[in-house]
């Protein structure tokens, strides 16, 4: 079975070995071939794309902003002390279908509300909790947080058990042993449907141990968890073994989204992972959605799904909860420029 490229060259052929003689194949197994040789094309091509990319900006602003803050600040001392006095607060992101601009899902975020330094963004202690060892309990208590909020929104209104809400694992979250079983304790005891959380993780929690892997992504996707692979295509392992992980979702990474309009290339590196999710019966959503021309041309790809400023920025849980009370979970359009919190509050009062 011929690889093509986009443009119909080949770039090489796809063989399959059986263990028995065969003459002839059927239908439904030259159709197989046909879509694992495209998968194999769609992920040569991201691979050729994809090292021609360079960093998006906005990591450079990461980076500079947490180059203001002093490298002796937070001590491990400063996130013990958040931590008992209930200082971490989760703000949500809404989700949204990018057809109707229903709201479908919210990422929960973690955000430090300091009583000197005010809201601190997660870039500023997550990697100094990772080395004091306090990524687990704070990803606990994230989890419990997100799972009490789901029965809070369904107390709020019946509709909202259709709302999946999606929360971060940590490389250290991931590998801990009997992660499956850790979930299930915090879905018995909050009483919510594993079908309302998602999992997001990175590429590169999953690198370590692929084996492992694959064991605790099925324990999870057993408990009903949607699962889901954030920033898709900044990383390797994706290429080789996506096939074998239960994902239900892939998160394009916001630095491809923001250059889509910059030219042919960027635009192909998101619609090569387009192509990909849906060979493998996976949605997708867009991250980093700013300009009504992003979002028009992931709904001319076919991307379902989309977050970002256009839509809604991290919020507090009350104006989340203000959001899901809008008739059909639907947002506002917003033609000029994205709505701010404040705009939306007074859209709904």
């Amino acid at each position: 079975m011929p690889v093509r490229t986009p443009d119909r060259k080949i770039i090489g052929t796809l063989t399959v070995f059986a263990s028995q003689p065969r003459v002839g194949i059927t239908e439904d197994e030259l159709h197989m071939l046909e879509s694992l040789a495209d998968i194999a094309a769609n992920l040569l091509e991201l691979r050729k794309l994809r090292s021609t990319v360079i960093e998006h900006p906005r990591r450079g602003r990461q980076a500079a902003l947490a180059g203001s803050v002093p490298k002796t600040w937070p001590r491990c001392g400063d996130l013990h002390r958040a931590l008992d006095r209930g200082e971490f607060v989760l703000y949500y992101q809404p989700e949204v279908d990018l057809a109707t601009r229903k709201i479908i899902g919210v990422e929960a975020l973690i955000r430090w509300v300091h009583p000197e330094r005010g809201l601190i963004p997660p870039m500023d202690f997550i990697p100094q909790a990772e080395q004091c060892g306090l990524i687990l309990p704070i990803g606990d208590w994230g989890l419990a947080e997100a799972c009490n909020q789901i029965q809070a929104w369904n107390h709020d209104d019946p509709d909202n058990h259709s709302l999946l809400v999606c929360v971060n694992l940590s490389a250290g979250q991931f590998a801990r042993p009997g992660l499956a079983d850790h979930v299930q304790s915090l879905l018995l005891k909050t009483g919510t449907s594993g079908r309302q959380l998602g999992l997001e993780m990175t590429e590169s929690s999953l690198i370590p141990n692929l084996n492992t892997a694959v064991e605790v992504l099925a324990g999870l996707r057993a408990l009903g968890t949607s699962l889901l692979m954030d920033d898709f295509g900044t990383g390797y392992s994706s290429l080789n073994y996506l096939h074998s992980f239960p994902f239900d979702f892939l998160k394009i990474d916001r630095s491809f989204v923001a250059r889509m309009a910059d030219g042919d290339q960027a635009l192909q590196i998101v619609r090569t992972i387009i192509e990909l999710a849906r060979a493998l019966n996976m949605d997708v959503v867009a991250e980093g959605i700013e300009t009504p021309e992003q979002n028009r041309l992931l709904r001319d790809m076919g991307c379902r799904y989309g977050q970002g400023f256009l839509f809604a920025r991290p919020m507090p849980v009350e104006q989340v909860s203000r959001l899901l009370r809008l008739p059909g979970r639907i947002l506002p359009e917003c033609v000029e420029s994205p709505p701010s919190p404040r705009i939306l509050h007074d859209l709904m009062s």
